[in-house]
């Protein structure tokens, strides 16, 4: 099996058809084209889809948004991304998103299902990439390699991907739903600053478990609002049940929120009805949750993280070395060399990671494209 078979986004359902989905948003295009769905009911279908329209570069052109989970992505899928690039963007690149999604502009609408299959037959797809859904999930951009980390929390990440994903609420919510998970205390990811933000935690009663501290309405805009804390600490498994919970309030009681758009976020419907309120809300249907679900989410859940694709082998067979804990921007053991640029590369760009003698390196695109 191929590294991408075990992340497809398009497995996690049972009797899911992805070649079914495209084939009839194809369809739904066609009708556009034919004049038998008016725009402004397209505009829903292509939103759940990840397409934009754009005012620019004639009639037809869109903006396509490709789900790039916690913005891991591998070299197969890369390839491909290049290919779509070269056949379908009228811009000539792929821009990357600050939610880790890509997206290629000026894509005429008759090519889009064309360009979706090519994705899909590498595991990937553009399914609530925009709209009022569950977004992009993201990660911190140093999972797995951190010094400080409690645990990679990466895998924990595209598994709430795929959980969400096509899932009955992620959808139809009041407006779009943000989540980040972070590594370590240093929040990398920003977590506050989204509907529900997850940093990585460790309790030890007899036996190490893993778990998140948990924040609930953040989110930037014209009326920025940090999230307050939820929870101190919930295992792993347990999380997602949570998070579930929230977006069932948010669903449920965001009837007011519906009627502006702009107003329309989860941060306005925790300052509407107090946050006392909201978790006690959010409790109640987590307790639900809990009897019917969790038994076979922690099954699915662990047996996912253990065929998680595992990061390449160490020097010395172990994944953290102590003496990198405090060495986040330090890199050691520089070249001897008089090349001053060469020297300002390593003090900006190179950082040293968890694993003994491995470093990661800063990538800066020019406007972030491709």
């Amino acid at each position: 099996m191929k590294i991408w078979e075990k992340l497809d986004l398009n497995k996690e359902t049972e009797g899911f058809d992805v070649w079914k989905e495209i084939d009839e948003y194809e369809e739904i295009i066609e009708k556009l084209y034919r004049e038998e769905i008016h725009p402004e009911r397209f505009k829903s279908y292509r939103l759940l889809f990840g397409t934009y329209g754009v005012r620019r570069h004639g009639e037809g052109m869109h903006m396509q948004r490709i789900k790039v989970p916690s913005g891991f992505i591998l070299s197969e899928q890369l390839n491909v991304i290049a290919e779509i690039t070269e056949r379908f963007a009228g811009s000539g690149h792929a821009h990357l998103t600050t939610r880790q999604d890509i997206q290629l502009h000026y894509v005429n609408l008759s090519n889009i299902p064309s360009l979706l299959r090519m994705l899909a037959r590498v595991g990937m797809t553009t399914r609530e990439a925009c709209g009022n859904s569950v977004r992009n999930i993201t990660s911190s951009y140093l999972s797995g390699i951190c010094p400080n980390e409690k645990f990679d929390v990466l895998p924990y990440a595209i598994f709430c991907t795929r959980y969400f994903l096509r899932h009955p609420l992620s959808s139809t919510l009041p407006r779009k739903f943000k989540i980040a998970f972070s590594e370590c205390e240093d929040d990398h990811a920003l977590s506050l600053m989204h509907d529900i933000g997850a940093i990585a935690s460790v309790r030890e009663n007899g036996k190490v478990q893993y778990g998140f501290k948990v924040y609930a309405g953040g989110g930037l805009g014209p009326v920025p609002m940090f999230a307050e804390k939820l929870v101190d600490f919930i295992p792993v498994d347990e999380f997602y049940l949570l998070v579930e919970s929230v977006l069932k309030v948010f669903h449920k009681y965001g009837t007011e929120e519906r009627k502006f758009r702009n107003k329309a976020r989860m941060k306005f419907l925790i300052a509407r009805i107090g946050f006392d309120r909201f978790k006690e809300l959010v409790f109640d249907e987590f307790e639900k949750l809990k009897k019917s679900k969790l038994s076979e989410l922690t099954e699915k859940l662990f047996r996912y993280v253990e065929n998680f694709p595992k990061p390449a082998p160490t020097k010395n067979g172990r994944e953290d070395g102590e003496e990198n804990k405090k060495a986040l921007k330090q890199p050691s053991s520089k070249p001897d060399t008089s090349d001053k640029l060469f020297d300002l590369f390593l003090q900006r760009y190179v950082i040293k990671q968890k694993q003994d003698g491995y470093y990661g390196v800063y990538v800066k695109p020019p406007l972030g494209n491709l």
